[in-house]
């Protein structure tokens, strides 16, 4: 962690694995303890058309297909598994099987529709919250929600209003504002002395003396991994200020995905959340 203080109040910041921090082989921390594991899903809905997205070769050399293009970058890190059927229910009723079904394996149950065409809630946890009863005790937050569009349907029961399922009965709420999930991941600091806000301070500036002091007790390597680091999250937090509609006044926390004109400003949200995600 790097510390600070700020308003007489002591504020942190968490770092990434430095090679400072690490065992000789980079395998675990310096005392033995494992390395934390991440675990990430990412939906997005009705699918993909098929002829255009599964490559018809297989191996490392595998076809990179129209959809798939995106992923030229980094294919050398990624598989594509296809040709699969899930069986958790499937023909009943199209879009409550595909999310129940492919988060969770679990048929989903129907409630009772009250007026609405269908309704219904998961059969079991997702498996994002599988992963996290197992692993989330070693993350400062057990697990993240995020969400992009907030053209939710809501009327159908939690099936469609939410992707994480503790179980049946306990969905997982999502945030659709990066703003709150900086906040959430960075905690930034507003003195005690202004709690309206117009002399926000940014927790990078509370603690950058130390960022300074650790600069130069590591190697350069750690150097700019540190500064790197550092710049992606001023240059995050710019970003999800200046989504629209851009706050007025000044040092206000700015609302953020919020409709223009009655659009979603959904590439610069998606962008956004998918950045907090890597750095997080």
């Amino acid at each position: 962690m790097l510390r600070g203080m700020l308003g007489g109040a002591a504020v942190a910041l968490a770092l990434p694995p430095l090679e400072a921090m690490l065992d000789s082989h980079g395998k675990a921390f310096a005392d033995g303890q494992a390395l934390p594991v991440r675990f990430m899903t990412w939906f997005f809905g009705n699918g993909v058309i098929l002829p255009r997205y599964t490559p018809s070769t297989q191996g490392t050399d595998w076809e990179l297909t129209e959809e798939l293009a995106p992923l030229e970058n980094v294919r050398d890190y990624c598989s594509i598994l296809s040709g699969f059927d899930n069986k958790a229910g499937y023909g009943r009723r199209g879009h409550h099987d595909g999310v129940a079904g492919a988060f969770s394996g679990h048929p989903f149950i129907e409630l009772d529709p009250m007026g609405a065409n269908y309704a219904s809630k998961f059969g079991g946890p997702s498996i994002d919250q599988v992963v996290a009863s197992a692993i989330g005790a070693q993350t400062y937050l057990p697990s993240l929600h995020v969400g992009v569009s907030k053209r939710v349907t809501k009327g159908e029961g939690p099936t469609l209003q939410y992707l994480s399922h503790k179980g049946p009965d306990e969905p997982v709420p999502t945030e659709y504002s990066p703003q709150a999930v900086f906040d959430a991941l960075f905690n930034n600091y507003t003195p005690k002395d202004d709690p309206s806000g117009p002399l926000r301070v940014s927790l990078l500036d509370a603690v950058r003396e130390d960022a300074k002091r650790l600069q130069l007790r590591v190697g350069s390597s750690d150097k700019q991994r540190l500064e790197a680091h550092l710049d992606s999250i001023a240059q995050l937090q710019k970003r999800i200020q200046a989504i629209p509609p851009a706050c007025t006044k000044p040092g206000a926390p700015t609302q953020t995905n919020e409709d223009v004109d009655g659009n979603e400003p959904l590439q610069e949200v998606s962008h956004a959340m998918a950045d907090l995600v890597a750095i997080a």
